[in-house]
């Protein structure tokens, strides 16, 4: 079974615990993750992250990591991994593209393209932002109260709960955000600002 298969409209997803994955149903991700040693973390520290840093980072509660990130956008660290973690938050909240069907695996290519725009401004729309297009602060912001954090040490597993599904992502010891290359099981790449090739985002290409 593909772990990302979607079996009678429940979706099985990655759920990084420890540095290895586990398959979790959506209706029980935060069960599952405590019952396999993770606790849920209400750290009180702030997050603290720009894209200066070169990275998507976050430290202490989840809630608050992304709320100084970005931009992302057509024009504006277009080519990059950090692309690739917005389009799983896409593709988790089950947002349509431009010909009408919703925005699927498929489109996670880490490109920042007339599709990505397109499905950006609907969830934009749908959260009642600036239908811009542009992932600023606003909309990161926005999209990191679906976070949910279980510390595991120095590598902490984030679980994104979106309107369609859930996507496990893992943050290391340096606070860096790494999320999962599509078709392709215990393959992460970290989401990073800098240029990076678009065959890496989708095992196969």
């Amino acid at each position: 079974m593909s772990m990302f298969e979607r079996v009678t409209g429940t979706t099985l997803l990655p759920i990084n615990t420890g540095g290895n994955m586990a398959l979790c149903k959506r209706v029980l991700a935060a069960a599952a993750a405590i019952a396999t040693g993770g606790v849920l973390a209400l750290a009180p520290t702030p997050a603290s992250a720009s894209v200066s840093q070169g990275y998507v980072i976050g430290v202490g509660a989840a809630t608050d990591d992304w709320g100084d990130e970005g931009p992302l956008s057509a024009s504006q660290h277009s080519k990059s991994y950090a692309v690739g973690l917005w389009q799983w938050v896409l593709w988790a909240e089950g947002v349509k593209e431009p010909n009408g069907t919703q925005f699927d695996m498929g489109d996670i290519d880490c490109r920042f393209g007339s599709t990505t725009t397109y499905a950006t401004k609907q969830l934009q729309a749908r959260w009642h932002l600036s239908q811009d297009g542009i992932v600023g602060k606003d909309t990161f912001s926005r999209a990191d109260n679906e976070l949910v954090l279980f510390a595991g040490g120095a590598i902490d597993d984030v679980t994104y709960g979106g309107n369609d599904g859930e996507i496990g992502f893992w943050r290391d010891e340096l606070g860096q955000y790494n999320f999962p290359v599509v078709y392709e099981d215990n393959e992460y790449l970290t989401a990073s600002y800098a240029n990076a090739p678009a065959e890496a985002c989708q095992y196969g290409s």
